[in-house]
């Protein structure tokens, strides 16, 4: 028999919901249903929930794993829905999200700024600052110096106590991130291309594993064009003693691992992985379903089907008020045909900008594949197509009516 467990989420706006899950509800589930309930439906993934951990610490729940596993005390822990990824507003599509992001903007700039002024700021400007959508997380040197290391979509930043930002690494020069206990080693290069490496200590282990994972998958969801199953589907085993899982639980590990090593070499794959989703002492490792790309791919083709029904909708409609001889029927009035003409005019635009910086217009077909997506500039530093993933041998010239 199934056990519900409860949960307090707190929304961008304030509000305060209680939602009721099955213990093995993943994060997932708990974040999906939160973002329908705003009207948020193909751009959850830039959504995660946050709650506090046993120093102040913010924490972030793993959307991949179970939800009660995760969270101590269930039922009594506050959760706290929040922005994971903040992408620049011109990429959002759903008017339900950029009203939260507006919010979560509003909630960050209020530690900063004035009320008044908090009230006033709108997200194109919030998104204009330095610090847009960059995570901050309190660590100590080795000199017991305490500082910030921020991670945003381009960087890592090495900042004061107080924000202020003393170094600024972009991704291509991280060379590696390693985690050991409470301590954080991050392998960084200098513009001369000398690399050294950096201590910090955090305030727990759990704090040293969100930093890590915000380093990781902040930087796979930002710069990567698809998340690799290999990767997506690394996973992490707990000690059984020291988690006291149930006996039933060890018995489905032992079972589970009896399996995977009784069958031939040709079935290892598919047994192991049904080994993994049997065995509770193993969790996902790796928090990105998906990456910045392909979720707002997903929005833009979930809002050309919507379009799509809803012109369909609209010619009956149209093709009965013009076969009908009623005198009270009469068309549109011009306002709606300057909406319906201007709505279409957005979407030709918008079908011919580079998808890449979406500014310039297409001028580039890409050689074998024949895509079109980009413009001259952005053409320039693509090394394979982003559609097809295929090798890209020349790069001609299109000029688009």
């Amino acid at each position: 028999m199934s056990c519900l467990v409860h949960y307090e989420v707190t929304l961008p706006d304030g509000r305060v919901r209680v939602v009721s899950f099955d213990k093995s509800a993943s994060g997932y589930d708990c974040i999906k249903l939160l973002c329908r309930s705003e009207g948020v439906f193909e751009e959850a993934d830039y959504f995660g929930l946050t709650y506090p951990g046993s120093r102040g610490e913010e924490l972030w729940v793993n959307s991949r794993n179970r939800l009660a596993k995760q969270v101590p005390r269930p039922g009594r822990c506050q959760l706290r829905l929040a922005v994971r990824f903040f992408v620049q507003p011109h990429m959002l599509v759903e008017e339900a999200t950029r009203q939260l992001f507006h919010l979560e903007a509003l909630r960050r700039a209020g530690h900063q700024h004035p009320t008044e002024a908090a009230r006033t700021t709108t997200l194109e400007q919030v998104a204009n600052g330095a610090a847009y959508g960059c995570h901050f997380h309190p660590v100590k040197d080795c000199q017991r110096r305490k500082l910030l290391i921020g991670v945003d979509c381009e960087s890592v930043l090495l900042c004061r106590a107080d924000g202020g930002v003393l170094l600024r690494y972009a991704f291509p020069r991280v060379q590696k991130v390693t985690r050991s206990g409470r301590l954080i080693y991050l392998l960084l290069s200098n513009q001369d291309g000398i690399a050294r490496e950096f201590g910090f200590r955090l305030a727990s282990g759990k704090a040293a594993e969100g930093l890590y994972r915000c380093v990781t998958e902040t930087h796979s969801f930002f710069r990567s064009g698809s998340v690799r199953s290999r990767l997506a589907m690394q996973r992490r085993r707990r000690h059984p003693l020291r988690n006291s899982p149930r006996v039933g639980d060890l018995k489905a590990s032992l079972a589970a691992l009896i399996k995977g090593g009784a069958v031939g070499s040709d079935a290892v794959n598919s047994e192991a992985k049904s080994a993994e989703d049997c065995c509770p002492c193993s969790c996902y490792a790796f928090d990105v379903r998906c990456t910045a790309k392909e979720v707002h791919d997903a929005a833009r083709r979930r809002q050309f089907r919507d379009l799509r029904s809803a012109g369909g909708a609209l010619k009956p409609a149209v093709a009965a008020a013009a076969t009908t001889a009623e005198p009270a029927a009469c068309p549109a009035g011009p306002d709606e045909s300057i909406n319906a003409l201007a709505s279409r005019l957005e979407c030709l635009l918008q079908e011919r900008t580079c998808c890449l910086c979406s500014d310039q217009p297409i001028s580039i077909v890409l050689v074998p594949c024949s895509h079109m997506l980009s413009c001259q500039d952005c053409s320039a530093k693509l090394l394979e197509c982003p559609i097809c993933r295929g090798q890209i041998a020349g790069k001609q010239t299109v000029l688009l009516p």
